[in-house]
């Protein structure tokens, strides 16, 4: 809303001081489509990216004309620019604001080879105005820039460490959560648990019902594994029908029994997919470290091995690596 005031100010309120009502008119329509921007955003992704771009035009249109067909200053001509660009950096990105930079500032230094204009006589305090204005702007400018890196590195930092099928962490994600956890244990001799989760029967559904139920089942299994999961615990898919959840920080190593009871429980319960009822179980390993080593690859290969003796008794079951002790405990 910043923004949007800002641009009114510089693309209505200015030109109307200096006593131009045509190009206040434009500036007027330019922030009535930046406001249907900020409409369409809300219901139908596409139709902003239009209605952004038509707003870009609108800006560039009354820019063209303030240089072309009043022979502005040099500040006017600055804050133009800058409120095209920084409306387009504020709802379009980053590229977006660099394609229509490029066409605006192309557009100033076509306006240098004009032949000189006669100059205007603007009291002192417009002229003060005006440059404060394309101050403030450049300056938002720097700061919508600044913002849009901010958004989309965060946007990029979670597409590299979050599964797109079932929002869980990623392979990437739980290595790196992993390894803190063990030199945590290191440290402070802390217990903690590496569960390993094989879906039955995923196979049997992509068969019978085709990939799309299979993923459903396996988006069913990723929300109830996050609902029985702590805040402090990273549920992660290693791929297909493949889970490993981490306890980071247990206070007995009889929680990783309570919470594997738990957790087969939960997958245990049977499962609307594609408008079929279906019967869905696990196979869990459980591995408690440091019993089980430090080094991240044995601890995950022990919770692996836990979880294949379970899905060799038949599946439906947990069994708990703990040192050199392998037992079923549920």
């Amino acid at each position: 809303m910043i923004s949007i005031a800002l641009a009114a100010f510089v693309g209505i309120v200015v030109p109307a001081i200096l006593g131009l009502p045509s190009l206040a008119a434009s500036g007027f329509v330019f922030c009535a489509a930046l406001a249907a921007c900020l409409r369409a955003v809300d219901t139908n992704p596409r139709t902003f990216q239009r209605a952004g771009h038509v707003a870009c035009f609108a800006g560039l249109m009354s820019l063209s004309y303030g240089i072309f067909g009043f022979a502005f200053t040099p500040e006017i001509s600055v804050y133009f620019t800058s409120i095209t660009l920084l409306a387009t950096a504020q709802f379009l990105g980053v590229r977006a604001a660099v394609f229509w930079g490029i066409v605006c500032f192309a557009l100033v230094a076509a306006a240098s080879f004009l032949p000189p204009e006669p100059e205007r006589v603007v009291p002192i305090g417009v002229t003060f105005s005006v440059r404060a204005a394309a101050l403030m702007t450049v300056l938002a400018l720097a700061v919508s820039f600044r913002r849009s890196q901010d958004q989309q590195s965060a946007e990029f930092e979670i597409q590299a460490t979050t599964d797109p099928l079932t929002g869980l962490a990623n392979r990437r994600e739980l290595e790196c959560k992993l390894g803190e956890a063990l030199l945590r244990s290191r440290r402070f001799d802390r217990n903690g648990a590496l569960i390993f989760v094989d879906l039955d029967g995923v196979k049997r559904v992509n068969d019978s019902f085709g990939h799309s139920a299979g993923d459903e089942m396996i988006q069913i299994a990723a929300v109830r594994i996050a609902e029985v999961t702590r805040e402090v615990d990273t549920p992660a898919r290693l791929g297909g029908d493949e889970f490993v959840i981490l306890l980071s920080e247990l206070t007995e190593p009889k929680g990783a029994e309570i919470f594997g009871r738990r957790l087969l429980a939960a997958l245990s319960e049977p499962t609307e997919v594609s408008g079929h009822s279906l019967e869905t179980s696990a196979s869990i390993g459980v591995a408690l470290f440091p019993a089980v080593g430090l080094n991240a690859d044995d601890v995950l290969q022990a919770a692996d091995d836990a979880m294949y003796q379970a899905k060799r008794a038949g599946g439906a079951r947990v069994f708990l690596r703990d040192g050199s002790d392998l037992r079923e405990i549920a």
